[in-house]
């Protein structure tokens, strides 16, 4: 018999998992393939195939022939750490298990995999925690074959090979001491970790130029609604569906309740039912509206929501890229496609739209608007409210003014002052 440590999986853009024992919503397997994970309550275990297990480590035997001990140790994820967290514990204290049930689920810095019961028999000697940093080859549990007790003092490390995790041990435990729901920390090439943590805890601290009334941080585990039912709507109820957000409709003064808006989403009545929504619970909100030419509605809207008390997360799609030292504001969005060169630093409110890009050393202040397609080179600034239309670029190290509007395709290769309507011939008009 052997310790079974099933390696967890990985979701991307609806993409099926490279772990083929992950279970995933979209490819659910049926419901004979799924056996029971012991006496617990049902509701406090996790499903699992009964097919095997994509790596197998060690275990100790007993030398004793009537009593067949597995010392369930815990296993070294990778070379460089020394220590893992014990993320969860879906067994207890004398509890007869079977084959491939789920004991523990450890964490490293680059890994989170499931520990699974080398065979059957009763579970003793629990020596771990929730939450506890535990050391590699150190015990977790024993597994007996009957009731004996005796038991040899065994230690055996298994080691697997496992997958990258978007968010790392560290990670967790940074963000449970600093009060930071680290699943909206923006990652840093796709891993989230301690560093990430703390400069989004300095951004949520200190970074916010604008008028806001809470800064609080959000769980994708609730509900949140969108501001807004029109096209830009569609296109952010698109990136927050592919994140994992569950979204329960969208408020819209122009749209009929009941219109569809996109994925399943529906307009639920006008901003008069925010009050409404928060006595129910639906505290997490995000600005459907979008900044075409003026991105006054938006800033208006984004006011009033926090003003309202309602949490206000960023979101980074998916399929966007955001670079190394980069800092984020809330409520700010980038949308799948998109890039976010290193050591940007990007306002509140503002908005990095579908495939734009964003060079490095950059900044855009609060409700500023990226449009698809448009190009900053490295240095730019760019002023609060103003709009980079579709497909325009701008050169190295330019300034742009507040409440500015640079067409579609214009080339920028020069500052430009507040309050300018830039045209794709060069004309520069008072806005």
């Amino acid at each position: 018999m052997g310790l079974c440590i099933r390696v967890r999986g990985d979701h991307r853009n609806g993409q099926s998992c490279r772990t083929a024992f992950c279970v995933d919503s979209r490819s659910r397997p049926s419901d004979s393939e799924f056996t029971n994970l012991g006496t617990q309550n049902p509701a406090q275990r996790r499903p699992y195939p009964t097919r095997r297990p994509v790596a197998i480590g060690t275990v100790a035997m007993s030398d004793h022939s009537s009593v067949s001990i597995n010392d369930v140790v815990v296993p070294r994820l990778n070379a460089n750490d020394d220590q893992v967290l014990v993320a969860d514990i879906f067994v207890a204290e004398n509890e007869e298990v079977k084959a491939g049930n789920l004991l523990f689920v450890v964490e490293s810095t680059k890994a989170s995999v499931e520990v699974l019961a080398p065979g059957s028999g009763r579970v003793s000697g629990i020596a771990v925690a929730k939450g506890d940093l535990v050391d590699v080859g150190s015990r977790m549990c024993l597994l007996r074959a009957d009731d004996s007790s005796d038991c040899p003092n065994l230690t055996k490390v298994a080691d697997v090979a496992g997958g990258q995790n978007r968010i790392t041990a560290k990670a967790r435990l940074r963000a449970a001491e600093l009060g930071i729901d680290v699943e909206i920390v923006p990652p840093t090439n796709g891993i989230i970790g301690s560093k990430e943590v703390e400069a989004f805890a300095d951004l949520v601290k200190d970074s916010v130029k604008g008028s806001v009334a809470k800064v609080t941080a959000a769980t994708r585990q609730g509900n949140a609604f969108v501001i807004g039912g029109g096209d830009h709507a569609a296109t952010l109820i698109d990136a927050l569906q592919s994140s994992g957000w569950s979204l329960v409709g969208c408020t819209d003064a122009q749209r009929a309740p009941g219109s569809p808006v996109a994925g399943g989403v529906e307009v639920i009545g006008t901003d008069e039912i925010w009050n409404t929504l928060r006595a129910e619970g639906i505290g997490t909100a995000f600005i459907g509206v979008g900044g075409a030419t003026s991105n006054e509605a938006r800033r208006r809207v984004f006011e009033n929501a926090a003003a309202a008390g309602f949490t206000l997360p960023l979101l980074i799609a998916r399929s966007a890229t955001f670079g190394i030292d980069s800092r984020i504001g809330i409520a700010s969005y980038v949308l799948p496609g998109a890039i976010v060169g290193p050591r940007c630093t990007i306002g509140a409110n503002a908005l990095i739209n579908s495939g734009a890009i964003v060079c490095h050393d950059s900044e855009l202040e609060d409700h500023a608007h990226i449009a698809p397609g448009a190009v900053l080179a490295g240095g730019v600034l760019v002023g609060a409210g103003t709009t980079i239309g579709m497909a325009a670029t701008v050169i190295f190290r330019a300034k742009i003014g507040r409440n500015c509007l640079i067409h579609n395709g214009a080339a920028v290769t020069g500052d430009i002052s507040d309050n300018i309507e830039f045209t794709r011939d060069g004309q520069r008009i008072r806005r």
